[in-house]
């Protein structure tokens, strides 16, 4: 059977101040029985933490110390659980209807270590505007979480800090078992009666403390030294704000004015709204009905649709005339298409008429788009014809070599000019007569002849 004190987490490390942790450790010694514990405080074991809500403004409380999850201990020592936290954050995000958050930190000791990083993280990555209002207090693990805020407001008489890391160890349970440890792991179950399982312990504690100082510092502009110059002191009001643990003074009234605009501010559920006068109530959209009453919201939707469903298939909407408004959309959608089908014959390209008429009548395409089809096919059909002409052409007729017309030279000019004359189609162009081409080669070979353009 668990014990009220195996709540704790035993051995875990705590961001908490010295009291509260002796109060726990009071608390889960007193009983064996958590069940017993709760009887006598008289407190339910379902109890539960909600957000609250004024005019946009959530405002999420946090009281006692922190555990990592909802637990007995939780609900019999009035502490509060990251996971609880977390889901009231994520449900004041999620509504439309909230603009700003404020952390109302009350008397928030710290607690366990596990989980305040995550949730740390998730403040400052907010989408909406968060506050931290310190009116107690706000120390160890819970000022971790107060630093990830856009702004520390603290009162006059308020705590902050305690930035530091501890851990425990029962030395004598007196269980009457022998816990034997594995001889390659001693620092499995570090002995805190020795230096060396001391030592270990401390390095565990000091890790964490390094991570704690140096989001507090970076969330609140500072460097490391200057928030471990304070040695995990608590500071207070006025002395907090010079040490840059805080921004300013003020009250929880004055916060939640400043983030609403308005200092006539009524409470309420974070989804309910408690005012009662129509100028102090949130304006309805759609959105913040949808957020916060799905249930109307749904029911208008579906009613809406299945009357608009009806009317457009019974043709009788009231105020509306059907056939006129299908009449109109016919001719609408008549005349666009028929000035996209004039719009792609104004793109026709002789040759390309088939691809024009197919187009024409898909019923899709523009003018710009058949204008750069009908480029697309005269481009490849230029380039089908060159190809075709580039390898159907015919191939030269040889050249006479002069070789072979000085071979047919055989000394008889008139036998030669006869061969040449009948072969040589333009050389009987050119001269009138075979004997006037007779006459010229006799001229020619006694050297009574000069060609034009030559030097003899």
């Amino acid at each position: 059977m668990k014990t009220a004190i195996d709540f704790i987490a035993n051995g875990s490390p705590w961001a908490i101040t010295d009291s509260m942790m002796d109060t726990i450790m009071a608390i889960a010694e007193r009983n064996t029985d958590p069940q017993a514990i709760a009887a006598q405080l008289g407190r339910p074991l379902n109890n539960t933490r909600m957000a609250t809500e004024r005019d946009g403004v959530a405002i999420i409380p946090m009281d006692g110390p922190v555990f990592p999850k909802a637990n007995m201990f939780t609900e019999i020592s009035g502490a509060h659980s990251v996971s609880q936290v977390a889901l009231d954050f994520n449900a004041a995000q999620k509504n439309p209807a909230i603009h700003s958050i404020v952390m109302h930190f009350e008397t928030a000791p710290g607690g366990n270590a596990v989980g305040i990083h995550e949730f740390g993280e998730m403040m400052r990555e907010s989408e909406k505007r968060v506050i931290a209002y310190v009116g107690g207090m706000a120390a160890s693990a819970h000022f971790w979480w107060a630093s990830s805020a856009d702004e520390i407001i603290i009162d006059a008489t308020a705590q902050v800090g305690n930035i530091g890391v501890v851990t425990g160890r029962r030395l004598n349970p007196n269980t009457g078992n022998i816990e034997i440890v594995s001889s390659r792991a001693p620092d499995k179950r570090p002995n805190a009666a020795t230096p060396e399982g001391l030592a270990v312990i401390q390095a565990e504690v000091d890790a964490l403390e390094d991570v704690f100082l140096s989001n507090v510092a970076r969330n609140r502009g500072m460097t490391v030294e200057e928030v471990a110059a304070h040695r995990g002191r608590i500071l207070i009001g006025e002395q907090a704000v010079k040490a840059g643990f805080a921004d300013r003074l003020g009250s929880l009234e004055s916060v939640i004015a400043g983030l609403t605009g308005n200092r006539n501010i009524n409470g309420g559920r974070m989804t309910t709204s408690k005012s009662t006068s129509p100028a102090d109530k949130p304006e309805l959209t759609v959105a913040v009905l949808k957020a916060e009453h799905p249930d109307i919201y749904q029911s208008i939707h579906d009613e809406g649709f299945n009357a608009a469903k009806e009317g457009f298939t019974s043709g009788k909407i009231e105020g509306f005339d059907m056939e006129a408004i299908k009449a109109e959309a016919r001719a609408e959608g008549a005349n666009t298409e028929r000035e996209r089908i004039q719009s792609v014959e104004a793109q026709s390209i002789s040759g390309h008429e088939a691809l024009i008429n197919t187009l024409k009548f898909d019923g899709e395409t523009t003018g710009e788009q058949a204008a750069v089809k009908v480029l697309q096919a005269e481009r490849t059909s230029r380039e089908s014809a060159y190809q075709t002409v580039v390898t159907k052409r015919p191939e030269p007729a040889p050249a006479v070599a002069e070789e072979q017309q000085a071979s047919a030279d055989t000394g008889d000019i008139e036998a030669d000019c006869k061969a040449k004359w009948d072969s040589n189609a333009d050389l009987r162009k050119e001269f009138s007569s075979f004997n006037a081409f007779v006459a010229f080669s006799k001229a020619k070979s006694k050297g009574k002849v000069r060609v034009l353009g030559s030097k003899q």
